[in-house]
């Protein structure tokens, strides 16, 4: 089967349903979303005096990595079928970068939760990858602004939560130009 997709379809492949929302022009890698929440989970599990906004070290990265995207894979083949992607993390004022991150999964940040908005389908708050810069409140022991992680929906509305408490998880990935699975599916772009 050979289908055409431009950002905005869905499509169905290793029992996930996505939506398109970016095409990269140079060799037609195809970054999508989950179309429907995954799970609702804590950005991090730890307590909610140790919890962190660092997507680098937070147990959501590990839960897509291992449960979400574990899940779709069947066989060493089937890790051809994406890219992995890598993320430089900033808050959300551009000030403190924590690194970057490479996977196979992620979130979107809050700059893309802007730029792909039209596509998204998010009607209660859902992680971004974005950490949000708190003001300084410093107990005896650490630095707790580190926290607070950035939620949006698609409605335009933003906020923030403690990592600790949960919100809607739409899962990130790329699939590269060719995807085979049982049948010949290529992903075409225009």
């Amino acid at each position: 089967m050979c289908r055409v997709l431009v950002p905005g379809d869905r499509f169905g492949a290793l029992g996930q349903e996505f939506k398109v929302l970016d095409i990269d022009k140079a060799n037609g890698d195809v970054l999508c979303i989950r179309t429907r929440r995954w799970k609702r989970a804590p950005f991090d599990e730890k307590t909610e005096r140790d919890c962190t906004n660092d997507f680098g070290d937070a147990s959501i990265r590990s839960l897509l990595s291992h449960v979400f995207f574990g899940s779709m894979i069947e066989n060493d083949t089937d890790i051809d079928y994406f890219v992995k992607m890598s993320t430089d993390i900033v808050d959300n004022d551009g000030h403190r970068d924590y690194g970057m991150t490479r996977g196979y999964v992620r979130l979107l940040t809050q700059q893309e939760m802007v730029k792909y908005r039209k596509h998204l389908n998010i009607r209660d708050w859902a992680w971004t990858m974005t950490p949000l810069k708190c003001r300084r409140i410093f107990s005896r022991e650490k630095h707790i602004g580190d926290q607070s992680v950035a939620i949006a929906d698609s409605f335009g509305r933003w906020g923030h939560k403690k990592a600790c408490y949960p919100a809607d998880i739409y899962p990130v990935v790329t699939f590269k130009q060719r995807i085979n699975r049982h049948q010949s599916f290529y992903l075409k772009v225009r």
